[in-house]
């Protein structure tokens, strides 16, 4: 953990709510694999939603915000929030039952590298030099791992 610099924003409390969400994700992660060997994934991603909702609503309060509905206008960005993470968290739960969880880990892992890079296009949140190096640890050590054989990765053979 990085303390405040000039290269962005930190906290200590900051840092230990990433670390649990992490643990959060971990374990959702886990839950969607054993769940989608029982259930189809558009009624796990709709159970899933529905579960949510207290943590979040909870989350919310605790934070000041209110759980009134949008009105007029912000009607749109809520479609849109809802619309593309709620279709990218359908098809991961989908993709849950056809492939394997450290594939699933390393696809997230991608993409936990490449999102700084399109806040950076979209909202001109430049990265600092900590987060490029990190950025260029993770691609280039997951390219070393997925571009390894088969056989040295599962030990077989």
């Amino acid at each position: 953990m990085q303390t405040g610099r000039e290269e962005g924003v930190t906290s200590l409390s900051g840092d230990v709510l990433a670390f649990f969400g992490m643990l959060l994700f971990c374990l959702y992660f886990v839950i969607s694999k054993k769940a989608r060997t029982e259930i189809d994934s558009v009624p796990y991603q709709l159970w899933l939603t529905i579960f949510a909702l207290l943590p979040v609503a909870i989350a919310a309060l605790s934070f000041g915000e209110g759980l009134s509905p949008p009105t007029g206008e912000e009607w749109l960005p809520v479609l849109i929030i809802s619309l593309i993470p709620g279709t990218g968290h359908l098809l991961q739960n989908f993709a849950h039952g056809h492939v394997s969880l450290v594939l699933m880990g390393l696809i997230n892992l991608l993409a936990v590298a490449i999102v700084p890079l399109y806040a950076w296009w979209l909202l001109e949140e430049k990265p600092g030099l900590v987060q490029l190096i990190g950025i260029g640890i993770v691609i280039g050590t997951l390219a070393m791992v997925v571009s390894r054989p088969t056989r040295q990765l599962t030990g077989i053979g």
